[in-house]
């Protein structure tokens, strides 16, 4: 299970336990807040015979002692307020209707269990559909890895090095008489297949990339609205003796304008190139026409015309900073369904021979000299958009720094201003400093004085390298 995955699987969890707990506790409030309210009812009846006294039968035994009762009609003698009105003492209950059933009672849990229910199912009927596609496709190009390769599989990859694999792998069971090679798991919608030991490459690395059938939410909502496909992406690096600058793709034209913006080297090193008899589905993007017209070969065209939406990109291309010409093809294909699954092993034989035919493609010396001189020009042309980019750069967050400057000095008296100056001056004067003592430091030691004696600058006078006099008179003294 991928990490997407185990963090949808977890939100999902909290998010019903959550509901639960908040739902029981709910219920709860409610058992303990009915009887209150059925005792604050019964305290507020008040008995038929004792009726609740008006405000002009109470007695005040308190602050108003020796003033006169009030009238039957709420007024006090001898003055000329309006009479008071009457207090209804008695409150109006505040009851809580229960739901009429069970189920309106718990609507709430019955959905989401309904959801959860619909998910689980999704989940493993999706899952278990993914794995049976990828292993047909691995049983039904197996034999043709099986003839073209000496090592297949990621398991037969650690049993040669004698170490693990790294990831966890499945085993294709046996289906229809035919044993399917091990074939690595990424996640529930991603497998790989790898082999090697073949003419002309060094592996061919197999990605299928399902769609997550897994996902019930991907599935009824995203994928309505951009739809997923089955692909299989073949990539492999190409590994003859004289190889060549080489820079091709064969796109969609929709796709066209989106993978340009996406991949620079397609857009600085490559023209469009027309060929004749193509579906106009497809457009040729290439750095020189003669790879164009060898990949694009009368059968490879039929075949593109014949199935335009199954093969949705080629691509040859090396590195053009790098000065080894490593090529590494990579084809995408579309699984439309069975029948484009049952003709997956011809699109390998295909793609197999597209390998030998790309290492016998042969490129004169004049060719590649005026490729390696336009791919100078262009990484020049990088190299100086990159300077200009950072300079410019520079020089915005030195306005900002200086517009920042200017903005506290306008908010400084005379003083401050003052004071400030002599502090940037003396920092100026440090920094001054110590690019002066690192350019002494580096001048010392390109120059170094030794001192000579005079008799060696008299012996190294001329090119005849004398003796030195020091010597001879030595010499004289020793005789």
């Amino acid at each position: 299970m991928c990490i997407r995955d185990r963090r949808k699987y977890a939100f999902f969890g909290l998010a019903w336990t959550l509901l639960i707990f908040s739902h029981v506790s709910c219920h709860k409030l409610e058992s303990e807040v009915e009887p209150n309210q059925e005792s604050e009812v019964e305290s507020n009846v008040v008995p038929e015979d004792k009726p609740k006294s008006s405000i002009n039968q109470q007695e005040d035994t308190g602050e108003f002692v020796g003033e006169p009762p009030l009238k039957e009609d709420n007024t006090i003698p001898g003055s000329k307020l309006p009479p008071l009105e009457k207090v209804n003492e008695q409150k109006t209950p505040f009851i809580i209707e229960p739901p009429k059933n069970w189920f309106q009672k718990y609507m709430l849990e019955i959905f989401f269990s309904l959801v959860l229910a619909g998910y689980a199912v999704q989940f493993f009927a999706g899952k278990s559909h993914n794995e049976k596609v990828a292993r047909a496709w691995v049983a039904l190009n197996m034999p043709v890895f099986a003839a073209q390769f000496a090592s297949i599989g990621i398991s037969s990859q650690a049993e040669e090095t004698k170490k693990p694999s790294p990831e966890p792998s499945i085993v294709a069971e046996e289906e229809n008489g035919v044993h399917g090679a091990l074939i690595e798991q990424h996640s529930y919608s991603m497998f790989k297949f790898y082999a090697t030991g073949r003419m002309n490459c060094n592996y061919c690395l197999v990605t299928l990339d399902l769609k997550r059938r897994q996902d019930m939410f991907t599935m009824f909502t995203f994928n309505l609205l951009w739809p997923e496909q089955d692909k299989v992406s073949y990539e492999i690096p190409l590994l003859f003796a004289d190889s060549f600058p080489c820079i091709f793709a064969l796109v969609k034209k929709r796709n066209m304008k989106n993978i340009l913006e996406n991949d620079k080297i397609l857009k600085d090193y490559t023209t469009q190139y027309k060929i004749t008899g193509l579906s106009d589905q497809f457009a040729v993007l290439t750095e020189y026409e003669e790879i164009a017209d060898h990949i694009l070969t009368p059968h490879m065209i039929e075949k593109l015309n014949k199935s335009p939406d199954s093969y949705d990109f080629i691509e040859l291309m090396d590195q053009p900073s790098s000065t080894n010409n490593s090529l590494v093809l990579r084809i995408d294909y579309v699984l439309e369904g069975k029948a484009t699954l049952e003709t997956s092993a011809d699109l390998t034989n295909d793609v197999l021979k597209l390998v030998d035919s790309i290492a016998n493609f042969k490129v004169n010396r004049g060719l590649r000299d005026e490729i390696q001189s336009k791919r100078v020009k262009i990484l020049q042309v990088e190299s100086k958009e990159k300077r200009e980019a950072r300079q410019e750069e520079q020089m915005k967050k030195k306005a900002e720094k200086q517009k920042e400057k200017e903005a506290k000095q306008a908010n400084l008296t005379p003083e401050q201003q003052r004071k400030l100056e002599e502090k940037e001056h003396k920092r100026d004067l440090k920094r001054q400093n110590k690019k002066l003592v690192k350019i002494a430091k580096k001048q010392s030691k390109l120059i170094s004085f030794i001192s000579v004696s005079y008799t060696h600058l008299r012996a190294h006078e001329t090119s005849l390298h004398l003796v030195c006099r020091l010597l001879l008179e030595k010499k004289k003294q020793h005789n």
